[in-house]
């Protein structure tokens, strides 16, 4: 792929193109990358796609959207290396030159004044079918459906994807990620007072017995049947008041189960109502802005009937303060250290927030949590590791910590700089260096991966470098491999049985080379 006389087709796209934009050609510096974005198994244009040409790295530089015919065009480019990837609603992203839907693409060396082609093939992305029927075996119309992810991954917890049944009771549920999901229906409260409870597929009122379905990219998961179990759904009503016995004003109540969460705002007596519950086990949390602050109430709660009068009060939404400390107990003051905290304890988690540094040298603050089960999150220098995590002077809290209503706790983090690194050099199959390709250290212990925040990634250079900084002493998994996005926690099993792991030392670079995972 050279300059466009010695490529007939890029020179028509971008005559095209160019004339269709009355554009004349004249820096013969100056390149260009053209091409079609196509659908990789029947090969029809996707047009409406949105491409985007990135350095080497990966950092985007320019975005354009395909024409009609999934054409796009750069104009004006400089002679370098260059990736160009494209993304469409219910596709994975493609990247030029992938072997395989989920691998990295191929670099694109563009010479001074020469035009590259660089079609893209999407894949499209998965999708669960079935049905929804009653004890007849007749389909139920109108029914939302749940596909919940079955692993939970870093912070973010579970994801779910949701679609309706028609009138035959049939529903599709599109633009699924390939991995293992969970099928679960809402509850519906019927006409004759009865009703039809949450339930996994194939007919489950538990998550731990639930079946999980498959999804593949390109393909169909069908035949997913489920028969909502029937039961008496259940009603919660009751009153939120403030600290003083006043009812609050803007109060949201947020109930809790398994995986799930139902929301809703009191009205202006502080009163609220949930019904089509399911009966079981539930937590309540109640949150509002009062002229005091942030304001919080939490409550587990058995629900297997009706329960009415029910009272919370809230007090101060917690709290905390968290100073980081090196190894002789000195204060770090380093603008690098980001300090975050997540809420860990349902699936659907919340968003991760940031905790504020309050002067150069001082605490680091997060003020109005919602009250329940919580983790600190750290990104720091490679200088840096978290070596442990107390709160309130008593509590481990590197895994994780609990947090109440009117609370107010003191973090002490621990940060080392005995460290250890490890860098080297990824070769392919060809003995050749792999440039741009993702490289993964994943921590075998648990407490590591919790000092770290989960594992670590990273791509090789040009050369086909890599390098990790920062890594508290223990045994990694380090391994290169072609797959974007990979998760190595749902590959665990496969990974530790190919994978030999290898010894971090502290204050110590330990030199590995890899050969890339095929």
């Amino acid at each position: 792929m050279g300059s466009y006389k010695a490529n007939p087709r890029l020179a028509s796209l971008l005559l095209f193109i160019l004339a269709g934009r009355g554009v004349a050609w004249a820096a013969e510096s100056l390149g260009a990358v053209a091409g079609t974005v196509l659908h990789a198994v029947t090969g029809r244009a996707l047009g409406g796609s949105t491409v985007v040409l990135a350095s080497a790295e990966g950092a985007p530089l320019r975005t354009v959207l395909a024409d009609r015919q999934g054409r796009y065009l750069f104009e004006g480019v400089q002679a370098g290396q260059y990736m160009v990837t494209a993304r469409r609603a219910n596709f994975a992203t493609g990247r030029f030159g992938q072997k395989e839907w989920n691998q990295v693409g191929r670099l694109i060396h563009l010479a001074p004044g020469a035009g590259f082609t660089a079609d893209v093939l999407l894949h499209r992305l998965g999708v669960i079918t079935g049905t929804v029927v009653d004890e007849n075996g007749e389909g139920i119309p109108s029914f939302l459906v749940h596909a919940i992810t079955a692993s939970p991954t870093g912070i973010s917890g579970r994801g779910s994807s949701a679609g309706v049944t028609d009138d035959r009771g049939v529903f599709r549920i599109a633009g699924l990620k390939p991995g293992r999901y969970y099928v679960a229906t809402t509850p519906r409260q019927l006409p004759d007072g009865t009703g039809l409870l949450p339930t996994y597929f194939p007919g489950s009122l538990s998550l731990a017995e639930a079946r999980t379905v498959t999804v593949e990219i390109d393909r169909e998961a069908s035949d997913v049947q489920i028969p909502p179990v029937p039961g008496k759904l259940v009603r919660l009503s009751g009153i939120v008041a403030g600290g003083t016995g006043r009812s609050a004003v803007a109060v949201r109540v947020t109930l809790f189960r398994d995986e799930e969460s139902r929301e809703v705002p009191t009205d202006a007596a502080g009163q609220f109502a949930l019904a089509d519950l399911v009966p079981g086990e539930y937590t309540l949390v109640a949150q509002a802005s009062g002229p005091e602050g942030k304001l919080a109430a939490y409550r587990p709660l058995s629900l297997y009937g009706d329960v009415e009068g029910f009272s919370v009060n809230l007090a101060r939404a917690p709290e905390v303060r968290a100073f980081l400390v090196n190894d002789r107990g000195g204060a770090v003051n380093d603008p690098q250290v980001v300090v975050f905290l997540s809420r860990i304890e349902n699936g659907a988690r919340t968003q991760p927030q940031r905790a504020e540094r309050q002067n150069p040298g001082g605490a680091y603050f997060a003020a109005g949590l919602m009250p329940g089960q919580w983790r600190f999150y750290t990104i720091l220098p490679g200088s840096y590791a978290v070596d442990s995590i107390t709160l309130d002077s008593k509590k481990d809290a590197l895994g994780g910590f609990p947090l109440s209503p009117g609370q107010t706790s003191t973090a002490v983090i621990r940060l080392s700089h005995k460290v250890g690194k490890v860098r080297g050099l990824v070769t392919g199959s060809d003995g050749e260096p792999a440039s741009g390709l993702p490289v993964f250290c994943y921590p075998v212990d648990a407490q590591n991966r919790y000092r770290l925040g989960g594992f670590r990634s990273t791509r090789t250079n040009l050369q086909g470098e890599y390098r990790f900084a920062g890594l508290p002493e223990g045994e990694y998994l380090i391994f290169a491999t072609t797959v974007e996005d990979l998760n190595p926690e749902e590959q665990m099993e496969s990974l530790q049985s190919r994978v030999p792991s290898v010894r971090v030392n502290a204050s110590a670079e330990l030199a590995q080379d890899l050969r890339l995972l095929e």
